[in-house]
């Protein structure tokens, strides 16, 4: 697993805090996990295209549009 980032890394402290804080509603929490997972997905993306040879625009696209699949069904 790639190293995160500074920013990924207060996301995940901030799930950790979040979980054991009782004043913390069940949505904030989600929202706040949902944060995290789309941070942490950046990271190991940038990390494995940086070590990736150029994508063709083909290529770029059919990755853009696994995204657009998933927004579409959890109604983003």
């Amino acid at each position: 697993m790639p190293i995160l980032t500074p920013a990924s890394r207060s996301l995940k402290a901030r799930v950790a805090r979040a979980t054991n804080d009782r004043r913390v509603t069940p949505t904030a929490l989600a929202e706040l996990r949902r944060e995290f997972i789309a941070s942490a997905l950046a990271d190991y993306m940038a990390a494995k295209l940086a070590d990736a040879p150029q994508l063709t625009r083909e290529q770029s696209e059919s990755l853009h549009a696994v995204i657009r699949r998933h927004a579409r069904r959890s109604g983003s």
